[in-house]
């Protein structure tokens, strides 16, 4: 088969399986909300199964930025050092700060405007401010951190808390996407833009291997803050799916447009980047976006799943034991699944 033919092939192939991974929670979340139901408060089991997904999925994200993405980015700020001789700085680091503080600051903007839209003098309880709103979206409780929006303002009756915090988790949940989207775009121009079979297969192994991975705990985390609102899961699961083949589609793109300057066995990069200002701010593209993307997944791992996780009654010890578990997993898969590109 051609390279052409079987990027098509493997784009197809990654957008179904991604959708398949990210929508697999929904059935365990179904279970597990059922058998709170059935029994109430007098078991804590299936909080506890919750709890220990949810700080595996937050493993996953640690070992995907600490030992796939901030290694990617060093790598391409020392490839441009020798090129341009540049000072010996942090430069992948910073920009991975950026990265943290600009979804952060993204998270804030989006309250606020939030807040703002919101009517104060037509009720008697005032509309709580954007602390108090992720404090309702996000709130604890002894069933094992189940934050079903509704459920968890239910008792105040009043419905437009309801759909300021419903808007919230609508919010994070796209902060989520859109964060992790951004290295999902730059792996599938990886294999977009390669010329031979096998290196096409072996990027797609690569990349498969983690992503399924890294779905499975997105759509854990978007489905806990929708659970009464199927389709923004499946809006998000989708968007995060349509990210790696629209970055494949680029590359196919890139190829056909250089097809008569390609040379024999080198990448489609490679001819329309001859030049050495070409090849720097194609270097720098791909530092600053895998920067940008180890910053998110910090702000992802430590705000937006641990520090909610670290506020709920189970056991502080299950859960480290949980996060390095997934650390472990998605760690042992980069290592024996060979990356580049």
């Amino acid at each position: 088969m051609e390279p052409v033919q079987l990027k098509i092939v493997f784009l197809a192939v990654m957008f179904v399986l991604t959708v398949f991974f990210g929508l697999l929670p929904l059935p365990l979340l179904r279970f597990l909300d059922a058998k709170l139901s059935a029994d109430g408060r007098g078991k804590t089991w299936p909080g506890l199964v919750l709890c220990c997904l949810t700080c595996v999925s937050a493993g996953v994200f640690f070992g995907t930025c600490f030992l796939h993405l901030f290694p990617e980015s060093r790598e391409a700020f020392e490839d441009l050092q020798k090129e341009r001789s540049w000072p010996n700085l942090p430069i992948s680091e910073a920009i991975a700060c950026l990265g943290f503080f600009a979804t952060f600051l993204l998270e804030e903007v989006a309250v606020w405007m939030l807040k703002k839209k919101t009517p104060t003098s037509t009720s008697e309880c005032p509309v709580a401010n954007s602390h108090e709103l992720n404090a309702v979206a996000n709130r604890p409780s002894d069933d094992g951190g189940k934050r079903d929006v509704q459920l968890a303002i239910g008792d105040s009756d009043n419905s437009q808390e309801h759909s300021d915090a419903a808007r919230l988790a609508f919010i994070h949940s796209l902060t989520l996407v859109a964060a992790i989207s951004f290295h999902s775009i730059l792996e599938g121009l990886a294999i977009g833009i390669q010329t031979k079979a096998a290196d096409v297969i072996t990027l797609f192994v690569a990349v498969m291997s983690h992503k399924c991975l890294i779905a499975i705990s997105i759509g854990l985390q978007v489905a806990k803050e929708n659970r009464d609102r199927k389709w923004v899961i499946i809006l998000c699961i989708v968007l995060f799916a349509a990210a790696s083949p629209l970055g494949i589609g680029i590359g196919v793109g890139i190829d056909n447009a250089n097809l008569e300057s390609r040379d024999q066995g080198k990448s489609i990069l490679e001819a329309p980047f001859r030049n050495d200002l070409s090849v720097t701010f194609a270097g720098v593209l791909f530092l600053v976006f895998t920067a940008l993307s180890a910053g998110t997944f910090l702000y992802i791992t430590f705000f937006e799943i641990l520090n909610r996780e670290l506020a709920n009654p189970h056991p502080n010890s299950i859960k480290l034991a949980t996060l390095v578990l997934g650390f472990l997993l998605i760690g042992t898969i980069i290592a024996l699944v060979p990356h580049e590109g």
